[in-house]
């Protein structure tokens, strides 16, 4: 029927016969073409706005991706570089040794003299849980130039020699943990991330529907 129309309106147009019917054909076949265009340029802006509204939601849904994982995620990295300097009132001398592993609070230390590992350790802050306190590494350099490892149990002082206790300057002391997981431990590291993105996905719904 279009093509008809067409043809017969070019016929017209060619024979220069300007009739009420070929005006009325051009009025319509214009005013299609016009509403066409009209309806294809408001597509394009309604697919332009749903395009940058759904690049705000992604965008938001990282940054708010990003706080969750920065603000709840653990910290396992040592603060090796934290120093801490303990004064004693009576004046003693004091010595300089490094607390790395599974305490509280790891760093470099300078400490009176008479501080031994127990107390080093209490002064870190105390162990983190699996922390193996049977296990203690005490890693020292002799007056030869030569590295010695001592492993040294707190876990039961009063089976632990005094001797072994001690602390040299520029000592440094590991904690490392026990690797025994139960089900309680196992929990706790899967909840975490689901009710993170469960978190996430609910917060993107919100967004979509608003």
């Amino acid at each position: 029927m279009l093509i008809s129309a067409v043809l017969y309106l070019m016929i017209m147009i060619h024979q220069n016969h300007q009739s009420p019917a070929v005006n009325f054909m051009v009025l319509i076949l214009t005013r299609k073409r016009k509403r066409k265009k009209d309806f294809s340029s408001v597509n394009k802006k309604k697919q332009s706005l749903k395009l940058n509204e759904g690049k705000m939601a992604y965008k938001r849904i990282i940054i708010l991706l990003f706080f969750l994982i920065v603000t709840s995620a653990p910290v396992f990295s040592q603060a090796v570089s934290n120093f801490y300097k303990i004064d004693d009132k009576n004046g003693e001398l004091t010595k300089k040794v490094n607390v790395w592993g599974y305490v509280k609070n790891p760093g470099r230390y300078e400490v009176p003299v008479s501080t031994d590992l127990i107390q080093l350790i209490a002064i870190a802050g105390g162990p983190q849980q699996y922390a193996l306190l049977d296990e203690v590494k005490i890693f020292r350099t002799t007056d030869n130039g030569k590295q010695e490892v001592r492993e040294v149990n707190v876990e039961e002082p009063d089976k632990t020699s005094k001797a072994s206790l001690t602390l040299n300057n520029e000592d440094t002391i590991i904690i490392d943990y026990s690797s025994t997981v139960t089900w309680k431990d196992i929990f706790g590291f899967i909840y975490a991330p689901v009710a993170l993105i469960v978190s996430v996905i609910y917060i993107a719904d919100r967004i979509k529907n608003k």
